[in-house]
């Protein structure tokens, strides 16, 4: 069976959902200062409900909320600290949709391990240029003689450190 594990987007339902399980007790510790609720949830598009995990961490700190009315910008200054006993607690929310049977804790630790193995390939991309780039003139989109075969070579030699790295494995002839 494939197994599956995805963050959602917070759509209208699925901040429907965490309203529904906010209040509830049973929220389990899912590492890192998160914690986990289990539910199912059923949304357009899906044949039937799924299990997702709800994660949620207190903010804690100075935050700025910012808004604007008749042409004025609003700052509200809000200072968050559940342990301090402050009276307001604001939260970072993640929902996960998983077809796994894992425990909360481990659910959060697959998504964070995941999440920190894109992160090499978002730096990749973003911060060392490997993105691309468009542009319609010909003369600034061609390389000096050599610099294209060594950027694929190292890019070769990257790809090859970073695959093993990443536990991704060679699939058998044929199968893709």
């Amino acid at each position: 069976m494939f197994r599956y594990l995805f963050k959602l987007k917070l759509s209208k339902n699925v901040k429907r959902h965490i309203g529904s399980l906010f209040r509830q007790s049973g929220w389990t510790d899912a590492g890192q200062g998160w914690e986990g609720k289990d539910g199912e949830l059923q949304l357009a598009g899906w044949q039937g409900k799924r299990r997702v995990v709800v994660l949620r961490r207190a903010l804690t700190g100075e935050m700025v909320l910012e808004g604007e009315a008749n042409g004025q910008q609003l700052l509200a200054f809000v200072e968050a600290d559940r342990k301090a006993g402050k009276g307001i607690t604001g939260y970072e929310y993640a929902v996960l949709v998983t077809n796994t049977d894992y425990e909360v804790l481990s659910l959060g630790q697959l998504y964070r391990d995941r999440a920190d193995a894109e992160n090499a390939f978002d730096e990749l991309k973003n911060q060392w240029g490997w993105g691309g780039f468009t542009t319609h003139d010909l003369h600034a989109a061609s390389w000096p003689p050599g610099v294209s075969r060594s950027l694929t070579t190292g890019g070769a030699c990257l790809c090859a450190w970073l695959i093993p790295m990443l536990g991704v494995r060679r699939l058998p002839a044929g199968r893709g």
